[in-house]
């Protein structure tokens, strides 16, 4: 496994294939995605970004429809949205226009599901939003247990669509506290999409089910192992798709000060470099 150390103003990540460790403020992060058929690239976009000051980081996982050069498009103009909203604490806008993307870019009928997180560090706010894409996991870590992020809906379930089907769509927030300890996980539809034993599709409730049942010392070993007990339940799961799955643990490191007095100067300095 790879160690990555995000930088201030950083955008990390892509549709390749990942399997690395990454410090950020106030979070540690894991990151597996494997393309289809071991594919140099694949349907599923991860990106992680850090701000001028650390204290703020964004998370994006995307399962976009189709495969090859039509989703590295993709990938690179999300990038590129990643980078410009690097410095909102709110997603909101964030969201939107990925959203406004899929949808100009829908006489190809490309779509996505995603799910896009952000992180405060100070406060240890997580803010959650999905569209069309699976609950994340949230692990507490008091009760070392894992539980699906039931994500409030308040527009008859309507919020949840995936990016590009409505241009004005108007994707909610959810957020959680996190403790010291505790992790979430988010992950591509390759999971809860695998077959139990039995031939019935996982779900959320049997991936929950899952991870319950993992040991693990520490959390880099938890991905492979929850990957080794959906491959498993069934000889064929994991295989037919694009796996990806990133895990996040609240670290309790405090961002170094000399980070926010240093954040207007590296904010001049992205925005000389992109004009």
């Amino acid at each position: 496994m790879n160690a990555h150390e995000m930088k201030c103003m950083e955008v990390w990540g892509g549709n390749h294939h990942a399997d690395a460790e990454v410090s950020l403020g106030g979070l540690d992060a894991w990151v597996y995605s494997q393309p289809f058929q071991n594919a140099s690239e694949g349907g599923d976009i991860h990106y992680v970004s850090s701000c001028s000051s650390g204290r703020i980081t964004r998370l994006l996982l995307a399962d976009v429809s189709g495969h090859g050069n039509a989703v590295s498009e993709s990938a690179g103009k999300l990038r590129q949205i990643m980078r410009r909203f690097v410095n909102y604490i709110n997603q909101k806008r964030s969201v939107e226009a990925i959203n406004k993307y899929f949808s100009e870019s829908n006489d190809d009928g490309q779509f996505a599901t995603a799910v896009v997180i952000s992180f405060f560090s100070p406060t240890r706010k997580l803010t959650v939003s999905t569209a069309g894409h699976p609950s994340p996991l949230l692990f507490v870590d008091r009760l070392k247990k894992w539980q699906i992020l039931e994500i409030p809906k308040t527009s008859a379930n309507l919020e949840n669509l995936p990016l590009g089907v409505i241009q004005d769509m108007r994707y909610g927030q959810y957020k959680v506290k996190l403790e010291v300890g505790d992790m979430l996980l988010c992950y591509s539809d390759a999971l809860t999409e695998s077959r139990r034993y039995n031939g019935d599709f996982l779900t959320e409730f049997g991936l929950v089910e899952l991870a319950n049942k993992v040991q693990f010392d520490h959390p880099a070993q938890f991905i492979p192992r929850l990957l080794s007990e959906i491959q498993s339940e069934n000889d064929e799961n994991l295989s037919t798709d694009d796996v990806t799955a990133m895990l996040l643990r609240a670290n309790g490191r405090r961002i170094p000060f000399v980070n926010t007095l240093l954040a207007p100067f590296r904010l001049v300095r992205g925005r000389s470099s992109r004009s």
